[in-house]
């Protein structure tokens, strides 16, 4: 930048001391950084979706360059070349890692989840209907055969493990009106053909606040453990007992709200 030199003096000092109100103010301040979590990008609900976003990013890069046609790779005899299975490839493969090496007492879940706070590959390995529902919107014929192919292994891996998970020994708590105000979080429980414990884990409200500080709501953890006769296996069924916060330090009347379910062996008879 060009500096008139009738005016340098002034500019140079004025200069100087910003400089020095600089190296000043930091050392009195301090500026934290927050970290950022980058989660892992997960896959669209179908294969086709995945490979018309992957096309589609590739093509925008390279178009200054190319004019080649759409190559998104297709699932023909193999399907390892395609993104939507390598991604939920490497997940099933955790999942059979994982339920190979349950044993009771080694941990207080079976499998990890993933989106929507469930492990939808476990439950499309061992419920057809849930692996219907999950394929419902799938055109590639040839991805669902290369991933039935391996939740069907992932069903013979838990066979031999899930049968020994249960659900935690204390959710033994809650009245009467409260076990009965827990059920209602789950709209087909009338169905399950055997419900064999309800309860919450403990005798005291957890405070949920928001960033103010101020209460939302109270809750309890709660748990159903139940046998749906269209599963081989028993269900988790974690519902929350809630109450809203109404202001003035008090609560509305207690409410369920479903978390989600899992698989689990069922009692020995």
């Amino acid at each position: 930048m060009h500096i008139h030199s009738g005016r340098a003096p002034r500019v140079t000092v004025l200069l100087v001391m910003i400089g020095a109100l600089a190296l000043s103010a930091s050392a009195q301040f301090t500026i934290t950084i927050p970290k950022i979590k980058k989660d892992k990008p997960q896959p669209a609900a179908t294969p086709e979706q995945v490979r018309t976003e992957t096309s589609s990013s590739s093509q925008n890069s390279n178009a200054s360059n190319s004019t080649e046609s759409d190559d998104t790779p297709k699932a023909k005899d193999g399907c390892e070349s395609d993104v939507f299975y390598q991604v939920h490839n490497e997940n099933i493969q955790k999942t059979i890692d994982q339920a190979k090496s349950y044993t009771p007492g080694s941990r207080d879940y079976y499998v990890d989840t993933y989106n929507d706070n469930e492990n939808v590959y476990l439950k499309a390995a061992l419920s057809p209907k849930k692996r219907a529902s999950w394929e419902e919107d799938w055109k590639d014929e040839n991805m669902k055969k290369c991933i039935n192919a391996r939740l069907d292994e992932l069903a013979a891996a838990a066979e031999k493990t899930i049968g020994t998970y249960r659900p935690p020994s204390n959710y033994t708590l809650g009245t009467a009106a409260e076990k009965a105000v827990l059920k209602t979080g789950v709209n087909d429980l009338n169905q399950a053909s055997a419900v064999y414990a309800v309860g919450l884990n403990s005798p005291t409200w957890k405070i949920d606040k928001d960033e103010y500080g101020l209460p939302r709501n109270r809750f309890r953890y709660g748990m159903i453990y139940a046998k749906y006769p269209w599963n081989k296996y028993c269900t988790i069924i974690w519902v929350n007992l809630v109450q809203d916060y109404s202001g003035g330090g008090t609560y509305n009347d207690s409410e369920a709200r479903f978390i989600g379910w899992e698989f689990a062996g069922c009692p020995a008879k």
